[in-house]
C-alpha cells in the first residue's frame, strides 16, 4: 500500500502517489524532473508546499482534498513555474485518480502529468496524439518484483478477475499471472529502458496474462524499472487488448478519435460507479444480495455488525434460516406478509424488524428491489439497510413525553381526552357503556403551603401508585393537572364504577403522608358519569363529570357523586354558579385581596425590585381562595375581565401610595386572561387607567399564558403593540407547556418568557426537561428575550437554573407570596 517507500521511474511516465494526508509516497524520475527536482528522493515524504509556490500549492492541495472527499477522478491544469525560466509560464495537465480500497475508503491519490515541457529523457511524450491516448489512457497498473505483487489499482484487479486491488495484492502471485517467459520479456524491456533511451513505440510490449478464472488476457503494457522502498521492481502500465485492439484488422482501422471516446466512456462509467457507491454508503449502513432461492450471496460488514453475526454465518443461508436465529425477537405474523412479498418478487421499502444483540434490542430497517436477467427471469434481490435504533428510541421517547405526565408517568390530559373521545365514539356504535371518574384531592393545598412543592410532588407520586393498584388493568388512569386525576373504566356500569370510586375514596381517606416530621391526611372528591351515546360531545361529557365533582366538594368533600339527569342538573347548575355568586359579592364588597411574590435576578446584580401580583378571593369567613378555584367559573360566565381590572386597580393604588417603593421597583407583573386582551373595550379602559395614574407604564409588565396567546395570536398581537406603544412590557407565562415553536415570538413585542413551572421543577431528575429548559434559555437569548424560572423550591434547583443561564427566578425558596392589601 502507500505506506511503503517511493517509486523511482526511469522512463517517460510522470506519475506519483500521495497518501490520504497528501504526502508524496512514491514518484517516477520523470515526475521529479517535471516539478524541478533532481530525483524522486527530493519529492518523497514532502507535500506540495515543499515543491511549489504557496499559491500553486494551495490550489493543488485543495483539488487533491476534493478528489479524496468526493472519491472521483479529476483533471486540471498546473503551472510548472520551476521549469519556465525565461520562457514564461509552462502548463501541463494533471490527472488525479483516487485509490479506493475494498471497503470503499480512499487511501490516496494516483497523480499523472500529461503534456507540458519536454524533458531530456527517453520516451518523453510532448503532444497528445494517438500514442499519447494509448500511453496516458492507462487501464491498469501493477508494481511487481520477481515473486510478489507490490501494488495494484482497482482496474488492474478487474482486468485480472479479482474483486479488488486489495484481493489481488493479498491473494495473487506473479507466477500465477505471468509465465516465466512473459515475465523475462518484461524484465528485459525494463532493464533496456534503464540503460539506454528507447523510443515510446518500442517501449510498449504485448504480454499475455492469466486471470483468476483461468482465462488468458492479452495486454499492451509499458514497462518501467522503479524503486519500491529498498526493492528494485517493475512497473507495468497496461490496457486490455479486448478493449483497445479488438481483432487486429479492426484495431488497425480504429481511429484515434474513436479510441478517445471509448476511454472517456470507461472513465465516465468508473466515475458513475464510484459516485453511486458513495451515495449508497451515505444513505445506508449495510448492503445485501439474495439469489433466486432467497439465499444470501452478499452481506457487507455493516450487516454483520448490525446483526451481531459473522458474514460467514450469513452468506449461504436463506432468509428463512436467518429468521430461525434466537436473536430474531419478532413474531411470525410480523414476518409473514414480508416473506410473502419476497416470494412474489416485489420491491419493498423500509421494512422494520427488531433484533437482539448482546441483550440490546436493535431496530433495523431495510429496503430491496428484485433483480431480473435479460430474459426477465428472477435472479434475486439487491438492497440496503440501516440501524435506526437511535432514531426510533428518540421518536418513542418524544411521543411518550408528549402523551404522559412527567411527574407521575400517567397519561396526560390531552392523551386522556383523546382516549375518552374514542370510547365515546365506540359507545355510539356498539351501545356499550363505560364510566368516567373525575377525582379532585381535598386539602392538597395545605401540603404545598406547609412543606413546599417538593412535598406536594412526592404526595402526588405516592397517590399515583395507590390509584394504580386499585384500578383494573384495562382502565386508563390519567393526571389531568394539578391535584386532579381521571379514570376511564371500560365496559363498566354504574354499580361497579361506584364501588371502585368509593374504594378509592376510602383508601385515600386512610392514607397518611409523611414529610420529614409532618404527617398529613387528605381526602378525594369524586365525580362519576356514564359514558354512553347520549353525550353529543366530549366537552359536554367532561362538563358533567366536572360538575359532579364540584357537587361532591360542595356537599362536604371526600365523597362520590354520580351525575344524574333531572334533579341533578339543578345541583350541577348550583355548583357551577356558586363561584359566580362569590365573585360578584367580592367585587361589590371589596373582598378581593392582592399578594405579591419576589422575582429575583439569578446571574446579574439587581437593577430594581420585581414582583408578580397575585389575586386572592376572601370568603365571608376570612378564608383566602387562590385563583385556580374560581377562575374557571369566572371565565365561563364572563367575569374574568372584571377580576383583571380589579387586580390592575389594586396594583396601581398600592404603587401610587408608596412613592419610595415605586422608585425602587423595576416592574410588577400582572396576569391577564384571554377574555381581557381579546376585548377591545378592556384595552381602551386599561390605557385610560394607566394614563390617569402616577405610575409609569414602564413599571407594568402584563403576563399572558402561552396557550392563550397562540390561540388568539392576531388579537394578542394588536393588544401588545398598542400597550407597548405607551411603554408597557409583556411576558409569556407557562412557556413550554404547549410544546409550540418560537416562530410566533418574532411577531410579538415580548420582553420575558416565564418557563412553565412543571418543566422547571423536574430538571434535577428528568434529563428531557433539563434539555428542554436549556434549549428554551439558549434560543431565548438568541431572540433577545429574558427568561424567568418558576417553582424554585430548593437550593439545588436554584443552582441548576442559574447554571443553565436563566435570567430570573421565582418560587418558595426565593420568597413566598405576601399579602399587601
Amino acid at each position: 500500500m502507500l505506506i511503503r517507500g517511493g517509486v523511482l521511474g526511469q522512463g517517460s511516465d510522470r506519475v506519483a502517489l500521495k497518501d490520504e494526508r497528501l504526502i508524496y509516497r512514491a514518484c517516477s524520475m520523470a515526475f521529479a524532473l517535471s516539478v524541478g527536482r533532481g530525483s524522486p528522493d527530493e519529492v518523497i515524504g514532502r507535500t506540495d508546499f515543499d515543491l511549489f509556490s504557496g499559491e500553486i500549492a494551495r490550489e493543488q492541495m485543495a483539488l487533491d482534498s476534493q478528489a479524496i472527499f468526493s472519491a472521483q477522478a479529476d483533471i486540471s491544469a498546473i503551472r510548472l513555474d520551476s521549469l519556465a525560466r525565461d520562457e514564461g509560464q509552462v502548463q501541463a495537465m494533471i490527472v488525479r485518480t483516487p485509490i479506493i480500497t475494498s471497503d470503499n475508503k480512499v487511501r490516496g491519490i494516483d497523480i499523472r502529468l500529461i503534456g507540458g515541457p519536454q524533458l531530456n529523457l527517453p520516451n518523453s511524450a510532448v503532444t497528445i496524439d494517438y500514442q499519447t491516448l494509448v500511453n496516458d489512457g492507462i487501464q491498469g497498473s501493477l508494481i511487481i518484483d520477481r515473486t510478489t505483487i507490490l501494488f495494484a489499482n482497482d482496474m488492474a484487479a478487474r482486468v485480472l478477475g479479482y474483486p479488488s486491488a486489495q484481493a489481488l495484492m493479498e491473494n495473487g502471485q506473479v507466477s500465477e499471472l505471468f509465465s516465466a517467459q512473459e515475465l523475462q520479456r518484461a524484465t528485459r524491456m525494463a532493464l533496456t529502458d534503464q540503460i539506454s533511451a528507447v523510443r515510446a513505440e518500442e517501449q510498449r510490449i504485448n504480454l499475455q496474462a492469466q486471470s483468476q478464472t483461468g482465462s488468458l488476457v492479452r495486454l499492451i503494457a509499458r514497462v518501467t524499472q522503479v524503486q519500491w522502498g529498498q526493492t528494485q521492481a517493475t512497473l507495468l502500465s497496461f490496457v486490455d487488448v479486448a478493449i483497445t485492439q479488438q481483432p487486429q484488422n479492426v484495431a488497425l482501422a480504429m481511429r484515434a478519435g474513436e479510441l478517445k471516446k471509448q476511454l472517456a466512456e470507461m472513465q465516465r462509467i468508473r466515475a458513475n460507479e464510484q459516485r453511486y457507491r458513495h451515495y449508497a454508503s451515505a444513505a445506508a449502513d449495510f448492503f445485501w444480495e439474495l439469489d433466486a432461492k432467497l439465499t444470501f450471496r452478499v452481506a457487507s460488514d455493516g450487516l454483520a455488525r448490525v446483526l451481531g453475526i459473522t458474514r460467514e454465518n450469513i452468506v449461504g443461508r436463506t432468509i428463512d434460516q436467518l429468521l430461525d436465529h434466537p436473536a430474531n425477537i419478532n413474531t411470525e405474523s410480523h414476518w409473514a406478509g414480508h416473506l410473502k412479498q419476497l416470494r412474489a418478487c416485489r420491491p419493498f421499502r423500509d421494512f422494520e424488524f427488531r433484533w437482539s444483540v448482546g441483550g440490546e434490542t436493535r431496530v433495523v430497517r431495510y429496503s430491496g428491489i428484485p433483480v431480473f436477467n435479460q430474459a426477465r427471469e428472477f435472479v434475486g434481490y439487491r438492497g440496503v439497510g440501516c440501524d435506526v435504533t437511535a432514531s426510533v428510541r428518540q421518536a418513542e421517547t418524544t411521543a411518550y413525553h408528549a402523551s404522559h405526565d412527567a411527574l407521575t408517568g400517567l397519561v396526560n390530559r390531552r392523551s386522556f381526552e383523546s382516549t375518552v373521545q374514542e370510547a365515546l365514539v365506540a359507545s355510539r356504535l356498539t351501545r356499550q357503556a363505560h364510566a368516567l371518574c373525575f377525582m379532585d384531592l381535598d386539602s392538597f393545598k395545605i401540603v404545598n403551603d406547609t412543606c413546599g412543592h417538593q412535598a406536594g410532588d412526592e404526595l402526588l407520586r405516592q397517590l399515583t401508585q395507590l390509584f394504580d393498584s386499585l384500578v383494573r388493568k384495562s382502565d386508563v388512569l390519567a393526571r389531568l393537572g394539578g391535584d386532579e386525576f381521571g379514570v376511564l373504566l371500560y365496559k363498566c356500569g354504574v354499580p361497579e364504577a361506584l364501588k371502585l370510586a368509593n374504594q378509592i375514596r376510602h383508601e385515600v381517606e386512610n392514607f397518611q403522608f409523611l414529610w420529614h416530621e409532618n404527617r398529613f391526611t387528605i381526602g378525594v372528591s369524586v365525580g362519576l358519569v356514564v359514558v354512553d351515546d347520549r353525550w353529543e360531545s366530549i366537552q359536554s361529557l367532561f362538563g358533567a363529570v366536572d360538575s359532579a365533582c364540584y357537587i361532591a366538594k360542595n356537599e362536604g368533600r371526600n365523597r362520590v357523586v354520580v351525575y344524574r339527569e333531572g334533579e341533578g342538573n339543578a345541583s350541577n347548575r348550583k355548583v357551577s354558579t356558586h363561584w359566580v355568586e362569590e365573585i360578584n359579592a367580592a367585587l361589590e364588597t371589596g373582598r378581593l385581596r392582592l399578594a405579591c411574590q419576589r422575582i429575583m435576578p439569578l446571574n446579574k446584580a439587581s437593577d430594581g425590585l420585581r414582583f408578580e401580583m397575585l389575586l386572592r378571593l376572601e370568603l365571608p369567613n376570612g378564608e383566602l381562595i387562590v385563583p385556580q378555584a374560581f377562575l374557571p367559573s369566572a371565565e365561563r360566565y364572563g367575569l374574568v375581565s372584571a377580576l383583571d381590572e380589579r387586580a390592575i386597580e389594586l396594583t396601581l393604588s398600592w404603587l401610587s401610595a408608596n412613592s419610595e417603593l415605586l422608585h425602587n421597583i423595576r416592574h410588577v407583573s400582572i396576569n391577564l386572561s384571554a377574555g381581557s386582551f381579546t376585548d377591545a373595550q378592556f384595552c381602551q379602559r386599561l390605557v385610560k387607567s394607566i394614563a390617569s395614574s402616577p405610575v409609569p407604564a414602564s413599571k407594568l409588565c402584563f403576563e399572558i399564558a402561552e396557550t392563550a396567546a397562540i390561540t388568539n395570536l392576531s388579537k394578542v398581537s394588536a393588544f401588545m403593540h398598542e400597550l407597548s406603544a405607551i411603554g408597557c412590557r409583556f411576558g409569556i407565562d407557562d412557556f413550554g407547556s404547549g410544546l409550540s415553536s418560537f416562530a410566533y415570538l418574532r411577531k410579538l413585542p415580548v420582553d420575558f418568557l416565564k418557563i412553565d413551572g412543571l418543566l422547571i421543577k423536574d430538571i434535577l431528575d428528568d434529563e428531557t426537561d433539563f434539555t428542554l429548559v436549556k434549549a428554551i434559555s439558549d434560543i431565548s437569548k438568541s431572540l433577545g428575550k429574558r427568561t424567568v424560572a418558576e417553582f424554585i423550591e430548593s437550593p439545588q434547583l436554584l443552582d441548576a437554573v442559574r447554571e443553565i443561564g436563566i435570567d430570573f427566578g421565582q418560587g418558595f425558596h426565593l420568597g413566598e407570596p405576601e399579602l399587601i392589601s
